[in-house]
């Protein structure tokens, strides 16, 4: 039998090795399991995908120490095995699953079940425990299809030319810009991105990642780009908290692109919204539960509800505060 496993107190640390996931303060020896600002920091190691990896110095540094794990390898770390599974979040996002004494933990990250149009397909491990985040772990949040998304999205770029106006769909610079960009060029779109996407999208066309063709609201072109100053007939993405950039585009109609907008009354500040996410929806919560066959689960990054909701349907569930000591069992 495991003893004490890992704490939370309040950055989660294996006990053993003092590895941290996720850290939210720069630490000695961290995991990162993806590259959104809330999940990185300076450490002076990190344990990550190569597209992580290289998405992390993009951002913090190319002097950042780290090991960069593929997935489905098995890295001996401080008395642990570490193994990265796909999350289906992002480029490069990734599930840890940790062993240790014949006892497995897998701890999620930030994930998605259903197909994404840039990220690898998620897979989920089976563990003994779980870590999960819970974004949307109450039943109302359920998202229509990526089609139906896309297929909404599509209409409403098109209508918006159609009125001589231009299309600004607002999207976090990592991730999400990059599923709109390939999804509207793939169906014919002429696309402009912010320099900021354009960033990222270059780190995506290296890790083998077809975005589509897109130009750069900018004045010199890149290695991968054409540059432009022209807006015309174009959908322009552009992260959601430039309010001068976006507020320098004339004629414009905004699209704000956030699954919190699923509920009627969410302020976007969009003249516009569509739901879409990276996270799991609630059924997605459920179903990474019933694949992962954990004996306890440990939720994070939500409400209490969604571990009432676990413990209805029979499992082992706890909302996970700050503890001094958690065991897996």
């Amino acid at each position: 039998m495991l003893g004490s496993f890992f704490q939370a107190d309040p950055d989660l640390r294996l006990t053993v090795g003092d590895i941290y996931l996720d850290p939210s303060s720069p630490r000695a020896l961290a995991i990162v399991s993806h590259a959104h600002s809330d999940h990185i920091g300076r450490h002076e190691h990190f344990v990550a995908t190569p597209a992580t990896a290289a998405i992390v110095r993009s951002r913090l540094g190319s002097s950042l120490s780290s090991t960069e794990l593929p997935y489905r390898q098995t890295l001996e770390l401080r008395e642990h095995e570490v193994e990265l599974f796909p999350a289906g979040h992002i480029l490069g996002s990734a599930m840890t699953l940790v062993r240790r004494d014949g006892e497995s933990l897998l701890y999620t990250g930030d994930f998605r079940l259903r197909p994404s149009w840039t990220a690898e397909e998620a897979e989920v491990p089976e563990a003994d425990a779980v870590i999960m985040e819970s974004t949307y772990g109450s039943p109302e949040w359920r998202f229509p299809s990526r089609e139906e998304l896309g297929e909404r999205l599509l209409t409403l770029v098109s209508d918006i030319i159609g009125s001589g106006n231009v299309p600004v769909l607002l999207a976090y610079s990592l991730g999400k810009a990059q599923e709109v960009c390939s999804w509207l060029a793939r169906h014919g779109v002429r696309v402009v991105v912010h320099p900021a996407i354009a960033k990222i999208n270059d780190i995506y066309l290296k890790h083998g990642v077809d975005v589509g063709p897109f130009e750069v609201w900018a004045k010199q072109s890149g290695l991968f780009t054409q540059a432009t100053t022209s807006l015309a007939g174009a959908a322009v993405i552009v992260p959601p908290h430039l309010d001068a950039d976006i507020r320098a585009i004339p004629r414009r109609e905004t699209v704000s692109l956030t699954g919190w907008c699923l509920k009627g009354g969410w302020r976007t500040g969009g003249d516009h919204a569509l739901p879409l996410s990276d996270h799991a929806d609630f059924e997605e919560l459920i179903e990474l539960v019933e694949r992962a066959r954990p004996r306890i689960v440990y939720v994070t990054h939500g409400s209490k509800s969604f571990a009432r909701e676990l413990r209805q349907r029979g499992f082992a569930a706890e909302f996970l505060k700050q503890k001094p000591q958690m065991r897996l069992f």
